[in-house]
């Protein structure tokens, strides 16, 4: 009787009621591994793993455990290996002003081009590597910075503004396409085992920029302080992008630094190529750091030692300075790279002193083509009938490189070529969209002789 009560009163008043147990927690449900996913190569006719030498495989995704583990054994007309070429390291081709070709046709397919030239044995392409000033000029804008308007005031207009005056340089400010056309240029060379040779300066033809008011900055004159303070800055450029796309720099510091012949600029010109070179010297080998000495030796003074097979060290020639000795003692085995020009015929050869060196302390001579000499040789002209470019024949060129290949056996020393296959260039003008331009040839011709 009471527990019926009890359980009225439960049930009505809520008297009297058994504590409720607690519910369980609902235990979490496991954790979902995350899909792993491997990438495998597969046939995309048969949806089986590809061979290597399938044209017809495709890069694809499957989830892990799912992808395909059986190999396709259909024949579907493999891709022919890689052709190797013959690399001959003191072959050289030089191509002028294909950088600015490049520059001003990004989009331009330039690996036919190196594939050519890897096929006539030349180890590495050497490029003007950039080139501008008014009134003797490759190409105003592929250049290192950015040409910029300014008002009267100084401040940076844009090129349609009414307040414009002045075009100027402004070294504040880097150029993204140069530095693109450089490493598209220098990847595509790697890609075929070739070296990419950058001119770092083009003496006349950069020195006009560095010279107010033609920039910003007010610099006015290339062997300035401050001016080489912008050039340094550029030299770490071009070396930094070597770094990032994984190739040793290799550099020309300057074209025909002494092309004048100014001797009273002698010490400028040691100093400048003792600052640049040793600065190159910290990211690449002493193989790859080169000299143009054409029209002078001062390119090279600074590095050189004792210069004549008699013993007696490059002086100055200015009387003022006492006659100061220029080399310097730790580079007298003179293993840099010293270029002279004018160097496409066997006259050309000898008028470069090739002799005079080959019997001196000297290892070896980089003869270029560039240029020409009086006996024989062919002229090319611009439309406005000024000379272009002054080089051999197919067998001028023969008999220049029997000489030199003669030359080595004699002497035991090296002798390395640049050969500079223009012919179908005008100064600035240069055309690379049809690869047939070149008679190609010509430059066969070392690799006839290299094997002979």
């Amino acid at each position: 009787m009471i527990n019926m009560i009890k359980k009225l009163l439960c049930r009505w008043f809520g008297w009297f009621c058994p504590p409720i147990p607690p519910i369980p927690p609902v235990p979490p449900e496991p954790p979902i591994p995350p899909t792993e996913w491997v990438k495998v190569w597969i046939c995309e006719d048969t949806q089986l793993l590809s061979r290597p030498d399938c044209r017809h495989g495709i890069h694809t995704e499957f989830e892990k455990g799912k992808e395909p583990t059986i190999t396709c054994k259909m024949d579907h007309n493999p891709i022919p290996p890689q052709p190797v070429y013959p690399k001959f390291e003191k072959y050289t081709l030089h191509m002028v002003d294909m950088f600015a070709y490049a520059y001003n046709h990004p989009n331009w397919d330039i690996e036919p081009w190196i594939d050519r030239i890897a096929q006539t044995g030349a180890s590495a392409l050497q490029l003007f590597g950039w080139a501008g000033f008014p009134g003797q000029a490759y190409d105003l804008e592929a250049m290192p910075w950015k040409w910029i308007w300014i008002d009267k005031d100084g401040n940076e207009v844009s090129a349609d503004s009414i307040f414009r005056v002045e075009y100027l340089v402004d070294f504040n400010q880097k150029n993204p396409l140069f530095e693109a056309t450089y490493k598209k240029i220098a990847k595509a060379c790697h890609d075929k085992d070739r070296s990419y040779r950058h001119t770092l300066f083009m003496s006349r033809y950069n020195f006009h920029i560095f010279t107010y008011p033609l920039n910003r900055q007010r610099i006015r004159e290339f062997y300035s302080p401050e001016g080489l303070e912008v050039q340094k800055d550029h030299v770490a450029d071009v070396l930094r992008w070597s770094e990032e796309i994984g190739i040793e720099p290799d550099v020309l510091l300057m074209n025909e630094p002494a092309h004048y012949g100014n001797d009273e600029e002698a010490h400028k010109i040691a100093d400048w190529h003792r600052i640049i070179g040793d600065m190159c010297l910290e990211k690449t080998s002493v193989k790859k750091v080169r000299f143009d000495s054409s029209h002078s030796e001062y390119p090279h003074s600074e590095f050189v030692g004792d210069l004549n097979s008699d013993g007696t060290v490059h002086r100055c020639p200015k009387p003022e300075c006492g006659y100061k000795e220029m080399g310097r003692a730790k580079w007298a085995g003179r293993p840099f790279q010293v270029e002279a020009h004018g160097c496409s015929t066997k006259a050309g050869f000898i008028e470069s002193g090739i002799e005079h060196a080959l019997t001196s302390e000297w290892k070896h001579f980089t003869g270029n083509e560039d240029g020409g000499s009086p006996d024989g040789r062919v002229i090319a002209y611009n439309p406005n009938g000024s000379v272009a470019f002054r080089f051999a024949d197919k067998e001028q060129y023969r008999e220049a490189l029997e000489y030199c290949k003669q030359l080595e056996i004699e002497t035991g020393k090296d002798i390395y070529i640049t050969g500079f296959p223009t012919g179908m260039l005008k100064l600035g003008e240069g055309d690379f969209s049809n690869i047939n331009c070149i008679d190609w040839e010509k430059y066969n011709v070392y690799k006839e002789i290299h094997n002979g």
